[in-house]
């Protein structure tokens, strides 16, 4: 990516998921960054996502940037 380029990341999969989660601000307020220094949060917060991993739901930096595609804008 180039200083000040602009990209898109599409989430369609994960976004029933993530959009009907979140309706809930208390789970909301859940989220952390952990120490991949990934946005995350678990979907049961009674379960160490440390133990059982999938338990955590993550927004991986490396991953947004690797499915991003440039937004060409036009003048």
């Amino acid at each position: 990516m180039h200083q000040g380029e602009k990209t898109f990341v599409c989430y369609a999969k994960q976004e029933f998921y993530i959009n009907n989660h979140f309706a809930d601000f208390d789970n909301f307020k859940r989220v952390y960054i952990d120490d991949s220094n990934n946005v995350c949060w678990d979907k049961n917060p009674e379960i160490d996502s440390e133990t059982i991993w999938n338990n955590k739901v993550d927004l991986s930096g490396d991953v947004c940037y690797m499915e991003s595609v440039p937004i060409v804008v036009s003048n």
